[in-house]
């Protein structure tokens, strides 16, 4: 269902930005869907091609044999942001999420991605692009010429009877 709501939050903001797009289900969704243009992939674990173009970049969604998943730093390998135990009906106190826009070198084409380690970490991650004011305050902190460079953020959101509150980015990468 967070997958759902972030799609539709989406969604809405697309069309008001009159942008064209398409929805598909990940398992519908073929390499050759890929190629032709730019995609946004929501989720993560769920999301088959979220965990496979995810491996090159920095910051990555991790799990383990005893059903812990997490975000790893390619750079830090100690690093475990959100470790969660896999299919937990309630969420932590924090929750971490990606958010990515990257040029995607298999395919050629721009992709966005937005995961959480659990569902809450997806809706922050959807809450954090589809909200204006974040977006705004965010790219005042970006250098100049980040159009034409690839960003990754690590979301964190506090949460509270089981709803993820306003996002907020606690790590980045720009390349």
């Amino acid at each position: 269902m967070d997958d759902a709501v972030t799609m539709a939050n989406l969604a809405a903001a697309m069309r008001a930005e009159k942008k064209q797009f398409s929805i598909r289900n990940m398992t519908e969704t073929s390499y050759d869907d890929l190629l032709k243009g730019p995609v946004v992939l929501i989720g993560a674990y769920n999301n088959g091609w979220t965990m496979h173009f995810n491996q090159s970049m920095r910051y990555q969604f991790a799990q383990n044999s005893d059903n812990f998943q997490w975000i790893s730093d390619r750079n830090d390998p100690n690093v475990k942001l959100g470790m969660e135990k896999v299919n937990q009906e309630i969420y932590g106190p924090q929750e971490y999420a990606l958010v990515a826009r990257v040029y995607e070198q298999e395919t050629r084409q721009p992709a966005i991605f937005l995961g959480g380690v659990t569902p809450a970490g997806t809706l922050a991650a959807g809450e954090f692009v589809t909200n204006p004011q974040y977006l705004k305050d965010f790219l005042k902190t970006l250098p100049a010429n980040w159009q034409t460079k690839n960003i990754e953020l690590v979301i964190t959101t506090n949460v509270i009877d089981n709803e993820p509150g306003p996002p907020h980015v606690v790590a980045s990468a720009i390349w």
